[in-house]
């Protein structure tokens, strides 16, 4: 089954939805998710280039 191609919109509102169905996030603002991000680059390739200590 071929599945027609999404344009930059339709894949922005299907992602949207895609969102609101999976339910509350993890995170409470985007500071933790900036930590949480940091923490994962950290693990996988060491300290982040120019943080400041």
């Amino acid at each position: 089954m071929n599945m027609p191609e999404l344009n930059a919109q339709d894949e922005i509102l299907r992602l949207w939805a895609e969102g609101l169905t999976s339910g509350p996030g993890r995170f409470a603002d985007i500071e933790a998710i900036k930590r949480e991000a940091r923490r994962r680059f950290e693990a996988e390739f060491g300290p982040c280039p120019g943080k400041r200590q």
